[in-house]
């Protein structure tokens, strides 16, 4: 297989598992608005809101990237999400969960905010290939013209 093949599955495969683990940690945080009196037709503007924060936090752990700094901002955002959206999802295994209960409530959140990084950490990792790439295309230039 190629390596650009390799890539594309990997990018979808992590893609589909960040969707379908996102999709079941928006219903158990949406469950839990509903279960706290927020009105059931705005119920998942809390989940998208508490999920959305992580991806929210890794497109600004990205961006800041780009101009080669780190956005502690960033990853405070992507903490605070993650803990709620754990939490969250946590809430819904009930006041005394198996240990069952808990590794099916809690591995959506977890799955979704791995699979958000891996996503993130390879474009960021793609975005100084880029940069280094170009970086050197430059320096060979001002050469060429000395």
């Amino acid at each position: 297989m190629e390596v650009l093949t390799l890539r594309v599955v990997a990018i979808l495969t992590t893609g589909v598992v960040a969707a379908s683990s996102g999709l079941l940690s928006y219903n158990a945080l949406a469950a839990m608005a509903r279960g706290s009196g927020i009105a059931p037709s705005l119920s998942f503007v809390y989940a998208l809101m508490v999920d959305g924060a992580v991806l929210a936090g890794s497109v600004l752990a990205v961006g800041a990237s780009l101009k080669g700094q780190r956005s502690l901002y960033g990853y405070f955002v992507i903490a605070v999400g993650s803990a709620l959206s754990i939490y969250g999802n946590l809430h819904g295994a009930g006041a005394s969960p198996s240990v069952a209960d808990t590794v099916v409530h809690v591995s959506p959140s977890l799955v979704m905010i791995l699979a958000i990084e891996a996503l993130a950490s390879r474009l960021r990792s793609r975005l100084a290939l880029v940069a280094a790439q170009t970086a050197a295309e430059t320096e060979d230039a001002r050469k060429a013209e000395a």
